[in-house]
């Protein structure tokens, strides 16, 4: 039996597999050896597709060929890439991960992928793998050990501009999977205010310390015309302050995912030994805003929840910071 028929039984087989519970999917260029040209004879088990049509179809191995890097994520060891189709459209974006240290998709090349500059055009092989129970999806890059050139250097591309959007589309429980992995972009009809510092999905329940992981990942404010109360704000860098407890549909949750970019943090613990800024709570945000829309599930969870992560501080110029 020929590698193609073997792909398509294999791809079969998985499209009936495509609930596997994902957990938690958050959290962070010079050629390199890794980086190496595409063996179409050694790609029979990998179905040849564009992003869309992957995050559309069942779960299973993909190879995406001349995608756009449209972001890259701060860390090198488990290093995260932002794709996009050329062209653009609902579905068209993915995160890819390569992390070194993880024993369920490994990925060796973690630092050559890293080293990726935004702009740039690559074709790239992994494992799709999506959840209609809890929604995540999620694409581990194949490991050079194992597969032949997972990642190829395609040279310099052009990325599709930021899709366009409205305050609600930005909303926890909006939900747009067709816009989720995407850069978006609008100009906020109104002014947001501070609402929430400690948003519980986006807390580490089980934090120690801020070299191991930060005690919190993302902040919400609210249009200021929404009359929400908010929590208190950081009174001191050894506690968090409670969430809200019913929050508010109208809250915008705010991720901190590119962190050497976008240096405002809500992690009252950490913000100080990062020198972050910290909003107050007469902190606001106004006028053209921008950052990638992004998905996660909590470690264990079973609902998720959709959030802005601005690139760099001028994506959400939030005012008052200390």
């Amino acid at each position: 039996m020929n590698r193609k028929i073997l792909s398509l039984i294999s791809l079969a087989m998985l499209a009936c597999r495509n609930d596997i519970p994902q957990g938690s999917v958050s959290d962070g260029g010079a050629k390199d050896a890794a980086l190496s040209p595409v063996d179409a004879s050694t790609s029979g088990e990998f179905i040849q597709s564009t992003v869309a049509a992957m995050r559309q179809g069942p779960s299973g191995n993909y190879q995406l060929t001349d995608v756009v890097v449209i972001a890259v994520g701060p860390s090198t060891k488990s290093a995260k890439l932002w794709l996009q189709d050329p062209a653009g459209g609902d579905f068209s974006a993915m995160m890819a991960q390569c992390s070194s240290s993880s024993t369920s998709h490994k990925c060796t090349q973690s630092d050559a992928v890293a080293a990726l500059p935004v702009g740039q055009k690559v074709t790239i092989k992994g494992n799709f793998i999506k959840s209609s129970k809890t929604l995540s999806e999620s694409f581990y890059i194949a490991d050079s050990a194992t597969t032949d050139s997972p990642v190829v250097d395609k040279g310099a591309g052009t990325a599709p501009a930021a899709k366009t959007v409205t305050l609600a589309d930005l909303q926890r429980s909006a939900n747009k999977s067709a816009l989720w992995f995407q850069k978006v972009s609008l100009t906020l009809p109104e002014t947001l205010v501070m609402y929430d510092w400690s948003p519980t999905e986006m807390g580490n329940t089980s934090f120690t310390k801020c070299s191991t992981f930060p005690g919190q990942t993302g902040f919400a404010m609210i249009p200021q015309s929404a009359g929400a109360q908010p929590t208190m704000a950081c009174q001191n860098s050894s506690s968090q302050p409670t969430g809200q407890a019913n929050p508010d549909a109208k809250e915008i949750l705010f991720g901190t995912t590119f962190y050497k970019g976008f240096t405002v943090s809500s992690d009252c613990r950490c913000a100080p030994e990062h020198s972050n800024k910290v909003p107050q709570l007469n902190s606001t945000l106004s006028g053209a805003v921008s950052g990638l829309l992004l998905f996660d599930v909590p470690f264990m969870g079973t609902t998720g929840y959709q959030f802005l992560s601005p690139l760099a501080d001028a994506d959400a110029p939030i005012t008052n910071t200390k």
